[in-house]
């Protein structure tokens, strides 16, 4: 039969299998076939496709009668579109209550299959998405995990007394384990709030004739800062040479000598460090450079002088710490007082009876204590420390250097007074003070209740040649002086019992 013409509300003619399918009975067989014919018709009124429920040209909406071809309503808006005809929120595919029974036809189970399709669901990962991850991202960008720290830890109450066996002889470790217990000090007043305060006074010849030690020898130390009789005699041509007409010393400056081959290489080594020390201020060196190339030289030259025949030494101890923590000076609230030591330590090299009472002095003592000086730095163990020296960069201001040679040499004195009778008295001990050129003399003194630094006397500076001469014939003066008195006193009243 021939179907009559239908047109919708908008005025397009309906498709005529549209029409025939509307008029069918829900639920007949015709009803249940796949509606795949179903195609979308040009508007009358637009002229893109769309479908006619779509169409808005109307304020009527389009009306369709549902097809019976399972409980739900195919025709409806999809999800998230609107709402079912009883007024329900539409659910998801997986999410819906089961209506049909479980002998369905297979066409309802193939178009149930074809709606889920329509609306996948996102993969348990993508639903589980953490904070830094992303969907389609393979890798994704993480964000790196906090730093650790590996520093001290807090001291416990089950680590305040060390035993033999619980104390390390590490250096390194102790420093570390120590670190959060110490208090850097830069200036000298904090050094008078310590339990066994320092004080800070002029070096002057009054001060100086009533100190023992090594403030004897104040006098020649002062003519030497003065330039008298610094330079061999047999050097002035040598001297000369090398230096202009104008900055040739005076003739005070030179004493007699034997002309030996010592002197000679003296005078190119003296040279060689001057160069190196103008050189040094003029590139903007750090203080690295200036130990390596300047005070380490200077060093070394004095105490391979022939005549101590390998009596004294010297080398660089800028990792060296005072250890144990007990010798450091304790700040009146409880803090021990630390930070960076001294660069150089010119030391006593024991003889063979010297280095056998020093081993069995220190067999009586904790593993943590067995070093004659106050730090557990190897080369040092055995070799007592005369005289330190802290450098520091030309033109450094501040009481840095004045602080961290009395921390030291005050520890210097806790381990020496520690090895000695009460009634017996520490001499006065020097110490070295180097700013970039210009090298100065402090002295330290133990009193009843507390600890004096004498200071400051200039020796000498490598600004000039003849200056250097002067750090030169200084230090022989120190070291001449270390190797006989000093060595004495410590073999007969330090470790002579042993």
């Amino acid at each position: 039969m021939q179907l009559p013409e239908v047109y919708d509300d908008c005025g397009s003619q309906k498709s005529r299998v549209l029409t025939w399918i509307e008029a069918l009975e829900p639920g007949s067989p015709e009803a249940l076939k796949p509606r795949n014919n179903l195609r979308k018709r040009p508007c009358g009124q637009h002229n893109s496709i769309t479908s006619p429920s779509k169409c808005k040209a109307s304020n009527a909406p389009t009306k369709r009668q549902p097809l019976a071809l399972t409980s739900r309503n195919i025709m409806s808006p999809r999800k998230g579109k609107g709402q079912t005809p009883q007024g329900k929120r539409r659910q998801s595919p997986r999410k819906r209550q089961r209506t049909t029974p479980p002998d369905t036809n297979e066409h309802n189970q193939d178009e149930n299959e074809e709606l889920e399709q329509e609306t996948p669901k996102a993969s348990r990962s993508t639903r589980t998405r953490g904070r830094n991850s992303e969907p389609g991202i393979q890798n994704p960008i993480r964000l790196p995990p906090p730093p650790v720290y590996n520093g001290p830890q807090p001291a416990t109450a089950s680590t305040s007394s060390p035993t033999r066996s619980s104390v390390s002889n590490s250096n390194q470790s102790e420093g570390l384990s120590n670190a959060r217990s110490t208090s850097p000090v830069k200036q000298f007043a904090d050094l008078k709030m310590a339990e066994r305060p320092t004080i800070f006074k002029g070096l002057n010849g009054e001060t100086a004739e009533r100190a023992s030690g090594v403030l004897e020898n104040y006098k020649d130390l002062v003519a030497i800062g003065r330039g008298i009789g610094v330079i061999p005699e047999s050097l002035k041509s040598f001297v000369e040479q090398n230096l202009h007409k104008s900055d040739w010393p005076p003739m005070h400056a030179y004493t007699s000598s034997d002309d030996t081959s010592y002197e000679r290489r003296l005078g190119e080594e003296v040279l060689r460090i001057y160069q190196n020390a103008e050189n040094c201020e003029k590139e903007r060196f750090s203080e690295v450079v200036w130990n390596s190339n300047v005070h380490e030289p200077l060093y070394t030259l004095v105490t391979k002088n022939p005549k101590y025949k390998g009596t004294m030494g010297s080398m660089n101890i800028t990792t060296a710490r005072i250890q144990p923590k007990s010798l450091s000076m304790i700040h009146a609230s409880g803090m021990k007082m630390g930070g960076k030591m001294v660069d150089f330590a010119i030391f006593i090299q024991p003889d063979e009876d010297m280095e056998k009472n020093i081993r069995y002095t220190l067999r009586g003592e904790l593993k943590e204590a067995q070093s004659v000086n106050q730090t557990m730095y190897a080369p040092l163990r055995m070799r007592p420390i005369v005289i330190s020296v802290e450098t520091k960069l030309p033109f450094s201001g501040g009481e840095t250097a004045d602080v961290q040679s009395a921390i030291w040499t005050g520890a210097g004195f806790t381990r020496t007074r520690q090895m000695l009778p009460k009634t017996e008295e520490i001499p006065t001990m020097p110490t070295l003070l180097a700013y970039g050129h210009d090298l100065y003399l402090a002295a330290f003194q133990e009193q009843a209740d507390s600890n004096v630094m004498y200071g400051k006397l200039q020796l000498g500076s490598s600004d000039s040649l003849l200056g250097t001469f002067q750090m030169v014939k200084a230090l022989e003066v120190l070291v001449d002086w270390a190797n006989t008195d000093y060595r004495s006193w410590y073999f007969d009243k330090v470790i002579g019992s042993g």
